[in-house]
């Protein structure tokens, strides 16, 4: 069974991981860090309206087979696709033929309780300790943001080709968030402890 100090402390974290990130994106250059925009934007759009009709995830050059296709079929397949991918250009496309409100509450409301439940999970793991200070949430928070932050980047950088600049300061952004959480965990634990003591 989950503390209430614990969950209190993990709400308090959700929040200041909330409120990091918030400022980290909008704030400073670590939001638009690597982030390109299109050339010729317009008429790429356009191709892509008039050739991809539902939204997805997609991987190019394809395999032209489908993916759920035999291994003997994805095998024949392969000597054909690694020269297309040699050749390139190859990438990722997040597609959504419909826009919608970019900063949505919906949106906003996912986030908060992304750090809320992060916010927690650290919570749980600072409690383990010891002792309850600024300085071990912060050394804590630093080596989950380890975790945290190169979990996905790293591999993203290296198999999809996510820009330098961008995984650099995905990792940073996300460590610096998880210190601070860390922090305000640790100093929250503390203070509660101090005063059952």
């Amino acid at each position: 069974m989950i503390k209430l100090r614990v969950v209190l402390a993990g709400i308090l974290g959700g929040i200041v991981l909330f409120l990091w990130l918030s400022i980290a994106h909008m704030a400073t250059p670590l939001g638009t860090a690597g982030i390109s925009q299109l050339p010729n934007e317009k008429p790429v759009t356009e191709a892509l309206r008039a050739n991809i009709p539902n939204a997805g995830f997609y991987i190019y050059p394809g395999l032209d087979v489908p993916l759920d296709s035999s291994r003997a079929q994805r095998q024949a397949a392969m000597p054909a696709y690694l020269t297309r991918y040699a050749a390139g250009p190859v990438g990722l496309l997040i597609y959504a033929p419909v826009g919608g409100a970019m900063m949505s509450p919906a949106k906003l409301l996912v986030e908060l309780l992304n750090n809320l439940l992060q916010g927690l999970a650290l919570a749980m793991i600072i409690a383990l300790l010891a002792t309850h200070t600024l300085r071990a949430g912060a050394y804590v928070g630093f080596a989950a943001g380890i975790c945290a932050a190169t979990a996905t980047n790293v591999s993203y950088w290296n198999w999809y080709s996510f820009p330098t600049t961008f995984t650099a300061a995905a990792i940073v952004t996300e460590i610096i968030g998880y210190i601070l959480t860390g922090m305000a965990v640790g100093w929250l634990l503390g203070r509660i402890a101090r005063r059952a003591a």
